[in-house]
Formats: C-alpha cells, sequence, structure tokens
C-alpha cells in the first residue's frame, strides 16, 4: 500500500533541493509561511502529489475484484490518502527542519495548521480527478484542475472578494480550526458527490 520507496526518493530529492534554494536567501525572508504561501511550492506539492495518481489503464484491471465501481473508487481513495498523508507530513517535517538549519527555530503548530490545509486540498483534487477516472479525456482533467489550482491559489492572495469560494482560503487568510474543517468538510462533501454521480452512470 505505502510506496516507501517512491516516498523515500521524492523526499531525498525534495530535501536537497531546498536546502540550495534557501542557502541563497536571508534567513529573516524565512519562515514556515514561506513554504505554504509561495506558489513555487504549491506547484512543487502538487507535481509530487501527481506521482502517486495511477495511469488509468491500471483501474481496469483492478476493477474485477470489487462488487461496483463506487467500492473501487473508495479503496482508491483510501490507499491514496495513506501515501500522500505519509510524503507530505515528511515534507513537513523535513520543512521545519530547514527552518532549524537556517533559524533554529520554527512554530510546530503553524507547520500542523499548513500541513492540514495541503493535505486536505490535495485530497480535494484527487477526488475530483478520481470521479472522472475511467472517462477518456482524463488526461486532460488533470492538466484543467492543476490549472484551476493554481489559479485560485494566484488570486487566492488576493483581497477581491473571492475568497470564500477558494479552496486555499485558510491559506492566504489563516482562520480558526473549526472553520477550515468546515471548509474543507463542505469541498470533501461535494467531491464525493461527485465520485458518487459519476460511479453510478457506468456499470462494470
Amino acid at each position: 500500500m505505502l510506496k516507501f520507496k517512491k516516498i523515500f526518493m521524492i523526499l531525498f530529492i525534495y530535501f536537497i533541493i531546498m536546502l540550495f534554494y534557501i542557502f541563497f536567501m536571508k534567513a529573516e525572508n524565512i519562515t514556515i509561511d514561506f513554504f505554504y504561501t509561495n506558489i513555487i511550492f504549491i506547484i512543487i506539492y502538487l507535481i509530487i502529489a501527481n506521482f502517486f495518481i495511477e495511469p488509468n489503464k491500471v483501474f481496469n484491471f483492478k476493477l474485477y475484484r470489487y462488487n461496483d465501481k463506487l467500492s473501487f473508487l473508495r479503496e482508491e481513495i483510501k490507499v491514496y490518502s495513506i501515501n500522500i498523508f505519509t510524503i507530505f507530513m515528511c515534507v513537513s517535517i523535513l520543512n521545519c527542519i530547514i527552518l532549524l538549519i537556517k533559524q533554529g527555530y520554527f512554530d510546530i503548530i503553524k507547520s500542523l495548521y499548513y500541513f492540514l490545509n495541503i493535505f486536505l486540498i490535495i485530497e480535494i483534487a484527487y477526488m475530483c480527478i478520481l470521479s472522472f477516472a475511467f472517462k477518456k479525456q482524463i488526461k486532460q482533467l488533470r492538466y484543467i484542475i492543476f490549472i484551476i489550482l493554481l489559479s485560485m491559489f494566484y488570486f487566492g492572495t488576493f483581497d477581491i472578494g473571492i475568497t470564500p469560494i477558494n479552496i486555499f482560503k485558510y491559506i492566504s487568510y489563516p482562520g480558526t480550526w473549526y472553520e477550515i474543517l468546515v471548509h474543507y468538510m463542505v469541498w470533501i462533501l461535494g467531491a464525493y458527490i461527485l465520485i458518487d454521480y459519476n460511479s453510478k452512470r457506468v456499470e462494470i
């Protein structure tokens, strides 16, 4: 279930790249916010998450083991969630280590806050992609969702009245734990309804 070799290699490459990246920056410019409010890092996180999405052709070989498509998709969400939870928890730890190397301290509460945001954002994006897993245009959909997410993040950094419907809302504008849980639960519910709807449109 856990792709240990892939996770280790990605984390190793990430850590080395980040060390080189921050080496040329002043220590006072680097905080825990720097790793989660910078569009460069958001792109990196989305690319990392993409590595754990299996090709559609693999689904056709797995599907026969399940009674219906919804059961199969639920299992795929479970496996993917465990993998991205593990890798992004490790990424958060690496970010803290980098801060310790550069500044000598980090904020553990903020680290957990940002980790929760990034994990849920990627989880929701994956659920939306997976709901169309058996469509021929799935690759194009992945690119479209990638662009939509980057656009949301970019425009969400400006206070122009669209942040309530922006999935990145509580990265750009920190809120309470209750607010972010309600915010993401609404998105997760919407993504699940989409999965449930599409899974019933095509019979096995």
